[in-house]
């Protein structure tokens, strides 16, 4: 039986008639579980990895340029001309 607490504590129990086979067995399905635990750990890291790998490597390239180039725009003119006519 597999118990798991809060402090990440695991309980193996078996029972048998033959006490060293109990305990062979309840140390060997504790070492499958913690390889099982540390190769699921493995696999995350790796895919973890891969993802910020990508992340970095976009946030290396230079930005696109723009098709239009920027260009600072003229002030406007404070005052228009008025048109005057004279009679």
């Amino acid at each position: 039986m597999f118990q798991l607490s809060k402090s990440s504590v695991i309980a193996v129990e078996y029972t048998s008639g033959d006490p060293r086979l109990a305990a062979e067995i309840a140390n060997k399905l504790a070492d499958v579980y913690i390889g099982w635990q540390r190769t699921a750990k493995i696999e995350q890291t790796k895919d973890a990895t891969v993802w910020l790998d990508d992340q970095i490597k976009a946030l290396r390239k230079p930005p696109r340029s723009p098709k239009r180039r920027w260009r600072p725009s003229r002030p406007r003119k404070a005052f228009t001309r008025a048109r005057t006519t004279s009679r």
